[in-house]
């Protein structure tokens, strides 16, 4: 039953993958002839979410984490897609343990000035939409059936369990471009708000715990070469 629930979900995101690709071509078509911009981006963010569940620990809590994530770029002056290969986020020290999120994502920048001529703006905004895999992984205490004999003077605390979730989100942002010629390397300010479309986790008591109303707020750089 689990191996099928990731498989479904292994099997969602590689059909969204697919589907941004094509919107991205056919944009890409009506756009320009062909993808101009291909390169890579790295982003550094913090996210914020609301936690439930029934561990009495975890459930009602507001999370905060921070961390990044690094991909590839590519597409044309009004359409690019992102595709986020691997990013690690932490969270702060206010709750039960600790939470690491191991993220991939999928998004698609549409810029609606580069369509009426003004390609040659520094500054751009844009709207994005994405799809993500999120892995968070728990450790702790809390889950212990026999708290006196824990031994707190470890360095790390136990791994407990994992959620996998997919996301959907949308959101938009400001591009700076820095430089835009043979080469290209732009800065970007993005907010993102998620919503959960699967969860799923690898121990039974975390079943029922979820991750809701993530909002995040990044900044990073894509740069690479114009064809």
């Amino acid at each position: 039953m689990q191996e099928r629930i990731e498989f479904n979900q292994f099997k969602g995101i590689v059909i969204v993958t697919l589907f941004i690709i094509l919107i991205l071509k056919s944009g890409c078509s009506h756009a320009q002839s062909a993808i101009s911009h291909i390169g890579f981006q790295a982003n550094f963010g913090t996210s914020v979410f609301d936690l439930s569940s029934d561990i009495p620990e975890l459930n009602a809590k507001k999370v905060t984490q921070s961390g990044g994530l690094l991909g590839v770029v590519a597409g044309n002056e009004a359409v690019r897609a992102r595709i986020g290969l691997f990013g690690y986020y932490s969270s702060d020290n206010k709750i039960a343990g600790s939470i690491d999120l191991y993220k991939s994502n999928a998004s698609i920048n549409f810029y609606p000035l580069a369509l009426f001529g003004k390609r040659s703006l520094r500054v751009q905004p844009y709207f994005s939409g994405a799809v993500a895999y999120d892995r968070y992984k728990f450790y702790g205490y809390y889950l212990s059936s026999d708290r006196g004999k824990v031994n707190y003077s470890k360095s790390e605390a136990p791994y407990l369990g994992t959620v996998k979730q997919v996301n959907s989100s949308f959101g938009g942002g400001i591009e700076l471009r820095l430089l835009e010629s043979s080469d290209f390397v732009h800065f970007f300010m993005e907010t993102r708000f998620a919503h959960n479309l699967d969860n799923a986790s690898n121990n039974v008591r975390f079943d029922h715990t979820q991750v809701s109303n993530k909002m995040q707020v990044l900044a990073g750089l894509s740069f690479g070469m114009i064809r």
